[in-house]
C-alpha cells in the first residue's frame, strides 16, 4: 500500500508569476454562508471570491482563514454569530476594503466551534468548495491567528504527510501545543509542510517559547524546506495586523527570520502536488 508521503508533496517554484493571467480584482463579492446553507461546514464560513472569478480562464489560489478564540460560534443557531470571523486578518481587510494581494485569492473563513475540535472537517469543507469554486487545489495556503494559529499547528500534526491540501501554512501566535509532549513524533509529522511562524516576542497570552522549541528542533532535522520563524521584538499577542498587513518596519529579533517579504508572495512559491 502506497504511504501518503509517496503520493503528496509541496514543491517549490517561480511558476505562480503566471497568475498573471487572472482577471484584475476591482473588488470582490465577501458573502456570508451559515452552516444552515452548506451542510460541509456546520458552523458556517466567510468566502471572498475575486471579480471575474465566474469567467476566468485559470483556477484561483485559496487562502484559509482560522480565526482566535473570540471569534468562535455556531451561525447554525445565530446567523449574526458569523460576523465575528470579520474582526481580524483577511476577512477584516477585506471588509475594510485593505485586501490587495499580489495576485488575487479566493479567501476561505471558516467559523471554529466553541470547543475542540474547533475546526472540525475542515478538509471536507475544503474539497466540497474546491468542487462549487474555481480553486486550484495545488494551492491550498493555511494561516490563522492566536487558537487559529493552534489550529494550524494541530491540523499539521494530525495530518501528517497525508495532506494533499495545505501548500504552506503560516501559523500566526499559535502554539504546537503537543510538541513538549512527544516531540520526535511531532517534528515526524510536520515537517513536511513548507511553514513560516510568527510571534510577538512579550506575548503573556501563547509563549513564543514552545514554537521557537520546535521550529530549531524541525530544523535540524533537515527538513524539505527549512521552517522560518519570526520574532517581533516590541510586540506581544496581537502581532497579526503587522503580518497580514506586511508591515515590515516592524523590528524583529536578529537571531531568527527577518520580515522580509509579504507571506501571501511566499506561500505563493509552493503548490501540493500528487508525486
Amino acid at each position: 500500500m502506497l504511504s501518503y508521503s509517496e503520493k503528496y508533496q509541496s514543491v517549490y517554484s517561480e511558476d505562480w508569476k503566471d497568475l498573471d493571467s487572472l482577471p484584475k480584482d476591482t473588488g470582490g463579492e465577501h458573502r456570508a454562508v451559515p452552516g444552515t446553507e452548506y451542510p460541509a461546514a456546520k458552523n458556517g464560513f466567510y468566502i471572498y471570491l475575486p471579480s471575474g472569478y465566474e469567467t476566468s480562464p485559470v483556477k484561483y489560489p485559496a487562502l484559509v482563514f482560522l480565526h482566535g478564540s473570540g471569534e468562535a460560534g455556531n451561525s447554525t443557531w445565530d446567523r449574526e454569530n458569523l460576523t465575528k470571523v470579520c474582526k481580524n486578518g483577511p476577512p477584516r481587510m477585506i471588509e475594510a476594503g485593505e485586501w490587495d494581494p499580489p495576485v488575487p485569492f479566493i479567501v476561505i473563513s471558516p467559523q471554529s466551534m466553541p470547543v475542540y475540535p474547533w475546526w472540525n472537517g475542515i478538509d471536507k469543507t475544503l474539497e466540497a468548495l474546491a468542487g462549487d469554486y474555481p480553486i486550484d487545489t495545488t494551492r491550498i495556503y493555511a494561516t490563522g491567528l492566536s487558537l487559529g494559529g493552534t489550529a494550524i499547528w494541530e491540523t499539521m500534526r494530525l495530518s501528517g504527510d497525508s495532506s494533499k491540501l495545505i501548500a504552506a501554512a503560516v501559523p500566526v501566535c499559535g502554539t504546537p501545543w503537543e510538541y513538549d509532549k512527544k516531540p520526535k513524533d511531532y517534528i515526524g509529522n510536520v515537517r513536511h509542510y513548507p511553514v513560516w511562524a510568527f510571534h510577538g516576542m512579550h506575548d503573556t497570552v501563547v509563549d513564543p517559547g514552545t514554537p521557537q522549541k520546535a521550529v530549531a528542533a524541525i530544523n535540524k532535522t533537515d527538513p524539505p524546506f527549512p521552517f522560518r520563524f519570526t520574532l517581533f521584538t516590541g510586540l506581544s499577542h496581537s502581532c497579526w495586523e503587522e503580518v497580514y498587513t506586511s508591515q515590515f518596519k516592524t523590528p524583529t529579533d536578529p537571531d531568527w527570520d527577518f520580515f522580509d517579504s509579504d507571506i501571501y508572495s511566499w506561500m505563493l512559491h509552493y503548490r501540493r502536488i500528487e508525486k
